[in-house]
């Protein structure tokens, strides 16, 4: 058998002889949530998505401030996006 042969023989059983789907890399990361003051009495929020988190990961946002009962700020759960603006937070 010539040596290209033998390559592409080589080559297709590497290839096509495994059933094992390739697998992610992931690092074990949090969800890492940041606020930003944007002015004009807006803060945006934003936070990760993360590699385990379902197909139908929805997400509440709570606002406490100093140190009060906290309170759901989005009216809806969030399910498209990993950001909110929030309009009606105290700068202060």
């Amino acid at each position: 058998m010539k040596i290209g042969k033998v390559a592409f023989l080589m080559g297709f059983i590497l290839t096509f002889a495994t059933d094992a789907p390739a697998q992610r890399q992931m690092e074990r990361i949090g969800r890492a949530v940041i606020a930003l003051n944007i002015g004009d009495g807006q803060v945006y929020v934003g936070w990760r998505m993360l590699g385990t988190d379902s197909d139908e990961v929805a997400f509440n946002l709570y606002r406490s401030t100093n140190g009060a009962k906290a309170v759901r700020i989005n009216t809806e759960p969030i399910t498209t996006s990993t950001n909110f603006v929030d309009t009606a937070a105290d700068a202060n």
